[in-house]
C-alpha cells in the first residue's frame, strides 16, 4: 500500500512495525541494534526468519502418500485424505478420484469404487 502511493524504503520501514503482531512483532522488537541497514535488508531478514514456519501448499504428488492403514476406519482415512487434498491448490477431480482409488483398502469401498463410474469428487 505504501508503495502504491509513492512511498519509498524509509516510509515502508517506518510503517512496517505497525503491521506486525505476535511473534513477528516480538522478532522485530528484539533485533540487535543497527542490524538492519535498509528496507531490502529488513525484507531479507524477515523472510529468512519466517520462511521455515510457513506451511507451503501441497502438490499433487503429496496425495499419493495418503493410504489407508490396515485396521484404520474408512472415515478416518477419508478425513486424512480430505485434509491433505485441501492443502493442494491445483488438482483435478479426476486426479483426486484416481488417488483415492489407489489409497483405499476398505473392501466394501474398493468394490464400490470398482463397480461404479465416478465422474465427480462430490
Amino acid at each position: 500500500m505504501v508503495q502504491t502511493v509513492g512511498g519509498h524504503g524509509k516510509v515502508m520501514a517506518n510503517y512496517f512495525p505497525t503491521t506486525l503482531t505476535g511473534s513477528a512483532q516480538s522478532w522485530l522488537m528484539n533485533l540487535p541494534r543497527e542490524s538492519v541497514r535498509s528496507w531490502e535488508d529488513m525484507c531479507d531478514q524477515f523472510v529468512t526468519n519466517f520462511s521455515g514456519t510457513y506451511a507451503q501448499p501441497g502438490v499433487e504428488d503429496d496425495m499419493y502418500q495418503v493410504r489407508q492403514r490396515q485396521g484404520e476406519p474408512l472415515c478416518d482415512f477419508i478425513r486424512c485424505f480430505t485434509k491433505r487434498r485441501n492443502t493442494i491448490l491445483r488438482i483435478t477431480g479426476e486426479s483426486v478420484i484416481i488417488v483415492l482409488k489407489r489409497g483405499v483398502r476398505d473392501q466394501n469401498m474398493v468394490k464400490k469404487l470398482a463397480t461404479k463410474e465416478i465422474r465427480s469428487t462430490t
